[in-house]
């Protein structure tokens, strides 16, 4: 059910980094869909890990090797409710197999893995609404996430900045209605064709009331017309990446800066908010696009220059305090890997850091396993 964003991605890694995409605002992600790992350590042993089998104690987990007794010592570690994959998963009770995943590859290497599948729905409708901008997407978020609307498999957000840049680049204006400025796009499942019109007539009603017109979007059944959409969104990034490899010609010292916070739902209106006075502020070109659902966008910004490239990292930091405060994450799919290793000390006390440091410690004290990653 995770269909990870990038199409490259691999089992290991989605396990390793706790991925997750689109569907994850109905699936969840990578985590809720792993019942068996088997790791090997970086000591050479090879953990056979179940579901439900291994769980940790008041001191945590302990590894047997004949008479060798080692304790990995867990601390319970608050985790905001949003997505979230920054730093070790670190629970009260905790099953054995959650200390590996998200650990990017820090703690163990996943070389095998029992994934759980569900039933594709009978049917889905694939829709992209044409809204005039960050206000609309705000809103419709909210509303289709209320219980008496159509629940939705995903929700993805392409803001007016993103169809500037994709008709300015050219490459992938082809599959750009005309008519759109921003796009909201959204996926429901349906069983019947009597809940299929059901789920019409709700979005309807939801679209008239915040001053949008039904008919304005675009809208299909079949795996063509989502892999069409999908490839609209697919697009941004890569044309992203275009212009910043154009600008590096001159300025070689300038690379993309993207974010990866997610915020509670309420506090989405006021993020957006931030991100658009941040960037205005400081004057950088950008784009916003991404997992409007789950409260988690992603900013892109365009650098033109080395100086632009220091204002855009200092802007990042900002952002990332921002979702702290307002309840969120400062990686929500990504990770933390090496460059936004700092941003752990917004996200946890210097306790919970060492409360980390101390299982890898005990899983890898020479540090062999993805050195300087995370920690």
């Amino acid at each position: 059910p995770v269909d990870s964003t990038e199409r490259s991605a691999s089992i290991g890694g989605t396990i390793a980094t706790n991925a997750s995409g689109a569907r994850t605002l109905f699936y969840g992600p990578t985590r809720d869909w792993v019942r068996r790992l088997r790791v090997v350590t970086a000591d050479g042993r090879v953990l056979d890990l179940e579901r439900g089998k291994v769980c940790a104690d008041d001191r945590g987990f302990w590894m047997h090797d004949g008479d060798d007794r080692r304790q990995v010592p867990i601390t319970a570690v608050p985790r905001p409710e949003t997505k979230h994959t920054a730093g070790y998963y670190l629970q009260p009770g905790m099953d054995a197999i959650d200390l590996f995943i998200g650990s990017e590859g820090t703690l163990g290497v996943v070389t095998e893995a029992e994934l759980a599948l569900t039933e594709k729905p009978p049917g889905r409708l694939f829709v992209t609404f044409f809204i005039r901008g960050d206000e609309d997407m705000v809103r419709l978020v909210r509303d289709f996430r209320q219980e008496d609307a159509p629940d939705p498999l995903a929700l993805e957000y392409l803001d007016p900045r993103a169809t500037d840049l994709l008709r300015e680049d050219g490459a992938h204006a082809s599959i750009l209605p005309d008519d759109m400025r921003a796009g909201l796009y959204a996926e429901f499942p349906f069983s019947t064709e009597e809940e299929l019109d059901d789920i019409y007539e709700d979005c309807s009603d939801i679209l008239r009331s915040a001053g949008l017109d039904p008919a304005e979007s675009w809208a299909g059944f079949g795996r063509r017309d989502m892999e069409q959409m999908k490839d609209l969104r697919h697009a941004v990034p890569e044309a992203v990446n275009a212009q910043i490899g154009r600008i590096r010609r001159d300025h070689p010292e300038v690379h993309k800066v993207g974010t990866d916070m997610a915020v509670p739902a309420e506090a989405l209106g006021e993020m957006m908010e931030l991100y658009r006075e941040g960037v205005g502020r400081e004057g950088l070109r950008h784009v916003i696009f991404g997992h409007a659902g789950d409260g988690h966008v992603h900013v892109n910004i365009l650098p033109e220059n080395g100086a632009n490239v220091e204002k855009a990292e200092a802007l990042y930091e900002e952002f990332a305090r921002a979702a702290v405060r307002l309840g969120g994450s400062v990686a929500a799919e990504h990770g933390i890997g090496r460059i936004k290793k700092p941003f752990l000390q917004f996200q946890y006390s210097e306790a919970e850091l060492d409360a980390m440091r101390r299982v890898r410690d005990a899983l890898d004290p020479d540090g062999i396993l993805n050195p300087g990653v995370l920690l």
